[in-house]
């Protein structure tokens, strides 16, 4: 899933309400979350912040990445690729 790093006070519960209805309705094992560089807006940050609490909860990893998704897609293996992963505390 993508989430621009910009997102104003007025997308963010549209980008919240989206994400939280993919992930309930699919309950992955993982969810990679895509923010491309660039200093993040309070609005995305509290999307993110969201989302962290959500998989939380459902005990789902949640991965941020901030390559460009082709290259993330050509290498998902490749070190670098996830800057930052939140296991579920248990």
């Amino acid at each position: 899933m993508s989430l621009p790093a910009d997102l104003d006070v007025h997308g963010r519960a549209t980008a919240a309400l989206r994400l939280q209805t993919l992930i309930l309705t699919y309950r992955p094992r993982l969810v990679r979350l895509h923010m491309p560089l660039g200093p993040p807006t309070a609005p995305s940050l509290s999307v993110l912040a969201r989302l962290l609490k959500l998989c939380d909860g459902l005990g789902i990893l949640l991965s941020l990445t901030t390559r460009p998704l082709a290259a993330l897609s050509a290498s998902p293996s490749r070190p670098g690729n996830v800057l930052h992963r939140w296991p579920s505390r248990a």
